[in-house]
């Protein structure tokens, strides 16, 4: 309850002083968490007088995808802000907040009234349904929150403090360890590009050797890993958005195979397993294809290093008509 206690009494003064009022969503400046080690990148919502809220992009690729999405939001799936690590404490009306989260403010003898004036906390971890702050994420949104308004407090504007016009250098509130306690102070870092996803790839050897051993025939799949909008919720624990990998055959627009992967264990973890999968179904069919195309970067990076060993040809392609309609039925599916 002390993680809540201060939680709680940090949220009224940040409250209270209303960033949004002065600062915009794209000035971001970082603090690095103590408990992690992570840079969180702090983004200010509300300017628009519509969701008043704090949001910290958990690392530097977490940063780089909330950029990638702001720059393409007309063509990113809008599930894609369910991809980015991410901590939040926004500003809701009451009845937004669930019964335990009523029950912990009643607790500490906090009151609040009114439209946008109740704290809540969530934690935005990938492929999930926004969930409460485990206790690791409660000690790291402290630290975010302390030093956030220490920014925040002394200035109205982030040009103040970068005097840089590289939109990829960053005001970072950094500390030194001293007496076993952080000492802060502003330092600057810059941010190079997207940092790779490091994925430890499943790479079956019995199954690639199978399909070795398969004609190779001249069909062309197309291929995609998305979020479906279904999420599966279980009574006390945090629901996820299931992923479906899908393979069409381009030519005879047939569905070669698709299979259902669970993020709850991590994007990393999640991701491993696409190879595997990918296999299975094309060892169902008993033919090497000739090209797969996919318009997913991510599952292109997973793709290479498995179909070079098997004369695959892997091609990133803007358009894929037949998958795309294929797609789009299975959508209206799950959004049924």
């Amino acid at each position: 309850m002390e993680n809540w206690d201060k939680l709680y009494s940090l949220a009224a003064k940040f409250g209270n002083l209303k960033p949004w009022r002065y600062w915009h969503e794209d000035e971001i400046f970082g603090v690095k968490d103590p408990v992690t080690g992570m840079i969180g990148f702090i983004s200010i919502m509300g300017s628009g007088g519509e969701h008043f809220a704090m949001t910290v992009y958990l690392g530097e690729r977490a940063l780089m995808k909330f950029f990638e999405l702001s720059e393409h939001h007309d063509t990113m799936p809008p599930e894609t802000i369910l991809e980015i690590p991410q901590l939040q404490l926004s500003f809701e009306n009451r009845e937004e907040l669930e019964k335990d989260e009523r029950a912990i403010i009643k607790s500490l003898q906090r009151k609040y009234s009114g439209p946008n004036a109740w704290p809540m906390f969530r934690a935005f971890r990938p492929g999930m349904l926004p969930w409460h702050l485990n206790e690791d994420e409660q000690q790291s949104m402290i630290h975010y929150l302390e030093q956030s308004l220490v920014v925040l407090s002394g200035t109205k504007s982030l040009d103040e403090l970068v005097a840089s016009d590289d939109p990829l250098d960053f005001l970072v509130r950094d500390y030194t360890l001293i007496n076993g306690k952080p000492e802060w102070k502003n330092t600057f870092s810059h941010i190079q590009a997207m940092p790779p996803l490091e994925v430890p790839l499943f790479m079956p050897v019995d199954l690639l050797e199978t399909i070795k051993t398969m004609p190779a025939g001249k069909s062309i799949y197309e291929a995609d890993l998305f979020m479906t909008p279904a999420p599966i919720i279980e009574k006390g624990k945090p629901g996820y958005f299931p992923y479906l990998l899908l393979l069409v055959d381009e030519r005879s627009e047939f569905i070669l195979g698709q299979e259902i992967l669970n993020p709850s264990e991590g994007l990393e973890a999640m991701y491993s397993k696409v190879p595997f999968s990918l296999l299975k179904i094309i060892k169902e069919h008993k033919t090497r294809p000739f090209m797969i195309y996919t318009n997913s970067d991510t599952l292109y990076s997973m793709c290479i290093p498995v179909m070079k060993q098997l004369n695959i040809r892997v091609e990133i392609k803007s358009k894929l008509p037949v998958l795309s309609k294929v797609k789009k039925m299975i959508m209206n599916y799950f959004s049924r």
